[in-house]
């Protein structure tokens, strides 16, 4: 696999007008790069919610999940012990609202996962 360091997906296409081209070769993704942190599915679920938004209230992430409170909170535990989601206690109107967001790692990490998840998906189909 060819990946292109500029961020542009073809030789010669370049995002920058003279900006130079470099690529290089990295070994495509596979079943071994599944991060086992990140692939239940509730876990999964939880990045993919925190990889779209900056950050989400955990009463939110909790309805769009569908699962209890004690349920998320220890899915949320596995991650944040892995440095993979931070949380940030704001008190609003005397109620404690706890937000979440992916951390830099945690972003990189789920990242690599969609990526060995849809190499598995391509050499399959």
């Amino acid at each position: 696999m060819i990946v292109w360091l500029n961020g542009s997906f073809s030789p010669g296409k370049s995002r920058r007008p003279g900006a130079m081209t470099v690529a290089r070769r990295v070994a495509p993704a596979t079943a071994a790069d599944l991060d086992p942190v990140i692939h239940p599915t509730n876990r999964l679920r939880i990045c993919a919610l925190l990889h779209a938004a900056q950050e989400v209230e955990f009463g939110t992430l909790q309805k769009e999940i569908g699962v209890s409170a004690s349920a998320l909170s220890k899915q949320l535990s596995h991650l944040q012990d892995a440095g993979y989601v931070e949380k940030r206690r704001v008190l609003t109107d005397s109620r404690h609202h706890v937000w979440l967001k992916l951390t830099r790692g945690g972003r990189s990490a789920y990242t690599r996962h969609i990526a060995a998840l849809r190499a598995i998906l391509e050499t399959a189909g």
